[in-house]
């Protein structure tokens, strides 16, 4: 019964909320919309959020967007980061930015190379000419590459979500998803990749989060409306959202 009652006030909590007026939320994705964001977008299409009391706008992210600003600024709700490092970041500049789930266990992040070309170990991947690198892969896990093991910085280009400059660049090496950009340039670019994992050490939770500023603090608004939604929202989103990315990676199951 003791472990009945946790999962029973859920209920009521979210039963209680679909009565209400819907809150509007908006939520910041990390990247173009993605299969690994297919959770989120499934329950704004088949109306989970609705039916609990949210209104939910997903804000795309991209290779050159920076939602992770947005949200600092208090134009977003919650956003999607890739990683930890820009958490650990917000937390050193005092940026009031709380992460409130984690969703990946493990960091799908690859750098990719072409192979036969001397690229085909993590410890050769410094040596490439160009690095295709988006904005916020730039600001965060590559500085890492570059303090840990020698990448260099001078060499990064912009990656647009486009394989043809690496695929025409045969001494590049590009970021990527490992269950997306290996098979769009293979599928493309019609080559068999050598895709590096980042080492174990570099795996890390993807995460969401959002900004806990109260607004009359901040100067963002002129009451409290703004930060109290939030704080009556995040428990909402972020158990109906892992529930419905759950539902999305075993399609089988319900």
């Amino acid at each position: 019964m003791k472990f009945l009652q946790p999962r029973l006030a859920f209920g009521l909590c979210l039963l209680t909320s679909s009565a209400m007026a819907a809150d509007k939320v908006s939520f910041g994705t990390n990247w173009l919309a993605e299969a690994e964001h297919g959770g989120y977008y499934q329950a704004v299409a088949d109306g989970t959020y609705a039916k609990y009391g949210l209104d939910i706008t997903i804000v795309q992210g991209g290779p050159q967007a920076n939602n992770e600003l947005l949200l600092a600024a208090g134009r977003l709700d919650f956003y999607m980061g890739g990683n930890l490092l820009l958490a650990f970041d917000a937390v050193d500049r005092n940026v009031p930015i709380v992460v409130v789930a984690a969703d990946f266990q493990k960091d799908p992040q690859v750098m990719m190379s072409h192979p036969g070309v001397g690229l085909d170990a993590w410890a050769d991947l410094p040596k490439a000419t160009t690095a295709f690198v988006g904005k916020e892969a730039l600001v965060t896990f590559y500085q890492w590459m570059t303090s840990a093991f020698g990448f260099k910085e001078e060499i990064v280009r912009p990656y647009t979500f486009n394989p043809g400059p690496f695929i025409a660049d045969t001494h590049s090496i590009q970021q990527g998803y490992v269950t997306s950009e290996p098979l769009a340039v293979e599928r493309e670019g019609r080559i068999q990749l050598q895709a590096q994992h980042l080492p174990a050490c570099r795996q890390r939770m993807g995460d969401l989060r959002h900004d806990d500023r109260d607004p009359r603090r901040s100067g963002q608004g002129s009451s409290g409306r703004r930060a109290t939604v939030r704080r009556r929202v995040r428990g909402r989103l972020v158990q109906l959202s892992l529930r419905r990315q759950c539902e999305s990676e075993r399609p089988d199951q319900t």
